[in-house]
């Protein structure tokens, strides 16, 4: 890997290796360094926000899935992942919150 370390691809095949393996901090570090390489890439930050949530780094994993709502504010899979993510912490007026905005969305698109 130290030959592609500027491959995003690279990063992010290792970072699949290192989910699997139960290995969040190694994945972590993996996705950090493909979202530094494509920082508007939404499927690396999606990755990287899953990542966190299953190591329970949640506060992270807010953070990532705002960063997403910043590029794409339409996408319902990140609603419903910042709607989990504060359930988590506790923050159910925020969790319902963005409950709302799927549900919103849904009746637009109906």
């Amino acid at each position: 890997l130290k030959e592609q370390s500027h491959n995003a691809s690279a990063h992010i095949s290792a970072s699949f290796i290192s989910m699997e393996l139960g290995d969040y901090e190694v994945a972590i570090e993996h996705l950090l360094k493909a979202c530094s390489i494509e920082p508007s890439n939404k499927q690396y930050l999606f990755y990287l926000g899953e990542c966190y949530y299953a190591a329970k780094k949640f506060d992270q994993a807010i953070a990532t899935y705002q960063t997403i709502a910043k590029l794409d504010p339409d996408n319902l899979q990140n609603c419903f992942n910042l709607s989990h993510a504060y359930q988590k912490i506790s923050k159910r007026r925020l969790s319902r919150h963005y409950l709302k905005r799927i549900k919103k969305q849904l009746r637009r698109r109906h």
